[in-house]
């Protein structure tokens, strides 16, 4: 473990690039924290059933999906700086366009835009943070930006639930679209202040025939074509692939079927105020961050598949008691819990992700994974829709106990044998991110 004053250290030699980018993040995260306590309500707010919002909110990983398909090409021509410029206007100008009219077409239109350039922007960062730091610094630099990330967001989110009430403290007399719809712009124009930071990014332009040798069509294809005649050909690696699909698939069913609408459940239907929520998810952001932390060691003991499988399970009573919580009180702990036991796997997740495929495949096991990723979340948006239009919103709480319960057991029977399950293995913590 390095000391602090050595991790420092490092911080500190960061390129004016990086530190540029740190900057950017940091408020593109806490506009986004402000968004995910406030957005669902908002359109709720507006006249729109609560399968309506599912239904608009399912435009997002469609949009999510184009822009994981555009990303790549457009980095490689554009540049990692003008890709994540372009990516982060795309997604300003939905988030925007969300505050013009809150009526179905503008709504799912700007939700599928903001998603698309939010996809370039992930895509394009990674790239970005390995060209603007040296070998000794880049392991600092991506935890450094995770955390920023995760930090920001959360600090975005106990802002967003305290905005509404301190918007109608100095502005009276309007309604409650209007004071939320007051409260995201005021996230948008926090999150577009990291666009002139981004555009202070000094990047080497490629020759434009180095640009073309990288991206024609024809040689992309080829190369695209000859990789998967090879993968198709190694049934264990099929195989292998199946496996995590069907194992993420069910996780990611189960999650959009109630994770979406947690803030309209507790403001909704358990009585909360939204600075009561946004406090909740604030702590809980916070809890979860720890929780990773203590990932590493318990997949060290126990071994990464052990521990993911009896994490998950025992975050499924955590999920029933929320959805039939008698009491906001019982259902916040619940929310707590919840959170804290189910992504903590995340990091573990990733990393035995990686071990388990062959180097040369792993970007692609990663990258079909998203793009199924969000096919199954478009299909669950419209599975837990119609669940909501008949009233049954307990029954998609059920739905997704089962998805996580059969997801634990199937990880268990898939993986449990191989030898990158062992207890006692260096398992790194991977990147901050929230999932499931």
């Amino acid at each position: 473990m390095i000391p602090g004053g050595a991790y420092w250290s490092r911080v500190r030699t960061f390129s004016p690039n990086a530190r540029l980018f740190l900057a950017a993040a940091t408020l593109g995260g806490t506009g986004a924290g402000v968004a995910a306590v406030l957005l669902n309500l908002y359109i709720i707010a507006a006249g729109n059933s609560e399968g309506d919002l599912l239904r608009i909110l399912s435009f997002g990983p469609l949009g999510a999906a184009a822009g994981a398909i555009l990303a790549g090409p457009l980095t490689d021509l554009w540049g990692t700086k003008r890709s994540m410029l372009a990516g982060t206007a795309l997604s300003g100008a939905g988030a925007l366009a969300l505050l013009i009219a809150p009526v179905p077409v503008v709504l799912r239109s700007g939700v599928a835009l903001s998603s698309l350039g939010a996809a370039v922007v992930y895509v394009a960062y990674a790239p970005f943070l390995s060209k603007h730091s040296t070998p000794r610094e880049r392991a600092h630099l991506f935890g450094m930006a995770a955390a920023a990330y995760v930090v920001s967001t959360a600090a975005g989110r106990l802002a967003g639930g305290f905005l509404p009430g301190t918007i109608e403290t100095i502005m009276p007399g309007r309604t409650q679209v209007e004071y939320y719809r007051l409260a995201l712009l005021a996230g948008v124009l926090l999150s577009a202040l990291g666009l002139p930071m981004l555009a202070l990014v000094v990047e080497r332009v490629r020759d434009a025939s180095e640009s073309r040798s990288r991206t024609g069509v024809g040689a992309a294809g080829r190369r695209l074509g000859g990789w998967l005649r090879s993968r198709l050909a190694d049934r264990r690696l099929a195989l292998l692939m199946a496996q995590f699909v069907v194992f993420d698939g069910l996780i990611r069913l189960g999650a959009n079927l109630v994770v979406p609408i947690f803030n309209v459940y507790f403001v909704r239907h358990l009585g909360a105020t939204e600075a009561q929520y946004g406090t909740l998810a604030f702590a809980e952001r916070t809890l979860v961050v720890v929780a990773m932390l203590l990932a590493a060691p318990l997949a060290l003991r126990r071994g990464p598949v052990a521990m993911v499988t009896f994490t998950q399970l025992l975050s499924v009573p955590m999920l029933l008691l929320l959805g039939y919580a008698p009491s906001l009180g019982i259902a916040a702990v619940a929310l707590l819990a919840r959170g804290a036991l189910m992504e903590m796997t995340v990091p573990t997740r990733d990393q035995f992700l990686m071990e388990v495929f062959p180097e040369d495949a792993r970007a692609t096991a990663n990258a079909t994974l998203l793009m199924v990723g969000y096919c199954i979340s478009f299909i669950a948006h419209r599975i837990s829709s119609l669940l909501l239009d008949a009233g049954q919103l307990h029954t998609a709480f059920v739905l997704t106990a089962a998805c996580y319960t059969a997801s634990a057991l199937l990880y268990w029977r898939f993986f449990r044998a191989r030898p990158e399950a062992a207890p006692h293995r260096a398992i790194r913590l991977a990147a901050l991110t929230p999932g499931g």
